[in-house]
């Protein structure tokens, strides 16, 4: 089974009754992800960018690059933090 609080503040998950899919996360929301997984760096560029729920899958590493996020590792931090998203949503 999966914990759910663990890759996922609960205010964000599917036990949320306003939330259907992680496509549906505002601005807000996909800043509050940013900095329960430690990219908080990224917030504001992701913020001013819009970036929002709908736009998660379509962030590819060039596109992260445009972000400001340079470093491979934050890089491969939000790969994988958004396949357990992914699965918590399946």
């Amino acid at each position: 089974d999966l914990n759910l609080l663990t890759y996922l503040p609960e205010s964000l998950g599917p036990n949320n009754k306003n939330i259907n899919h992680y496509f549906d996360w505002s601005i807000e929301q996909v800043s509050e992800w940013l900095k329960f997984i430690n990219l908080s760096n990224y917030v504001e560029a992701f913020a001013e960018n819009e970036i929002d729920g709908s736009h998660l899958d379509e962030l590819d590493r060039g596109a992260l690059a445009d972000l400001g996020v340079k470093k491979l590792g934050h890089k491969l931090t939000y790969e994988r933090e958004l396949k357990k998203v992914r699965r918590i949503f399946e």
